[in-house]
């Protein structure tokens, strides 16, 4: 994402070649799309931060559920790469690059998904960046701004669209991933635990607006998953504190190590798919004990 002075904004992605284009299907092969969702059950999901580390995961285990998937994020070659593993599964999948800081473009983005794929019946907000790592005094104002425009501005962007469409349907499942940082603070990492502790409060918010529309709207808060994005923050920590916290992070997880994405991925799809509707408003961790 860039450099903020000497502090790197930490995104979960990594640089990798570029690949062919996910499929994106044209305008008129609209209702070849909605046949085919309706052929998986008729459960369309949208993914943001798909072709992250954890929103892999999220759309490898919705479309094993029988999701069609409408997928987005920043990185066209990653999202390109995963729509193309999705496809060779007999997945139908919609792949779109969006820069979600771009509210226009989102409104696109959904519209087309419920005109070529029938509705939304489950929307996984994954998308996040964990910003700089460092002094809280030494946060400047372009940092916040950027942090809350993805972790959290973002999501309010794609409710804005989806949210009309389940209160339609009178059905609906949002699950926003926050993390233990949103339950909790880690120091040196300022601008994403308030922005973590923002997207907890939003889902509480949205839970009691929606209930009565039967809209479960939950969050999923990951401890330590293991990532690039893990291991740049917790190279970064270690040169403020000098310690290898790559390895205290691990013993300080009752269970002794970090998480799979796909153990995260299986607590997305359970709130998507099995979970009651009376569950609503929770916000879930997920982290080895860790903040038992």
């Amino acid at each position: 994402m860039g450099e903020t002075g000497s502090r790197r904004l930490v995104r979960d992605s990594a640089e990798r070649p570029l690949e062919a284009p996910a499929r994106v299907t044209p305008a008129g092969e609209a209702s070849a799309v909605s046949q085919e969702a309706a052929a998986a059950g008729g459960r369309v999901a949208i993914v943001t931060g798909a072709a992250g580390t954890i929103g892999r995961a999220i759309a490898h285990a919705l479309a094993a559920r029988g999701f069609a998937l409408a997928l987005t994020d920043a990185d066209a070659s990653e999202l390109a790469r995963l729509g193309a593993e999705l496809a060779r599964g007999a997945a139908q999948v919609l792949a779109e690059p969006l820069d979600l800081r771009d509210e226009q473009a989102v409104e696109r983005f959904v519209a087309s998904v419920v005109e070529r794929m029938g509705g939304v019946h489950a929307c996984v907000l994954a998308a996040g960046l964990a910003g700089p790592v460092g002094p809280s005094d030494r946060v400047t104002d372009e940092d916040l701004e950027l942090v809350f425009d993805v972790n959290v501005h973002a999501m309010f962007r794609v409710l804005r669209g989806v949210l009309p469409v389940m209160r339609r349907a009178r059905e609906g499942r949002i699950i926003t991933i926050a993390s233990g940082a949103g339950l909790g603070g880690a120091a040196y990492l300022a601008p994403y635990v308030a922005s973590k502790h923002a997207v907890v409060g939003l889902t509480r918010a949205l839970a009691l607006e929606e209930a009565d529309a039967n809209i479960a709207v939950n969050a999923v808060c990951p401890g330590l998953v293991e990532s690039p994005m893990l291991g740049r923050i917790n190279r970064e920590l270690g040169q403020i504190t000098g310690t290898p916290v790559d390895v205290a992070g691990e013993r300080s997880v009752p269970m002794g190590r970090h998480a799979d994405p796909r153990e995260v991925a299986e607590l997305v799809a359970y709130l998507a798919v099995d979970a009651p509707l009376y569950m609503t408003g929770a916000a879930l961790p997920i982290d080895g004990g860790l903040r038992v």
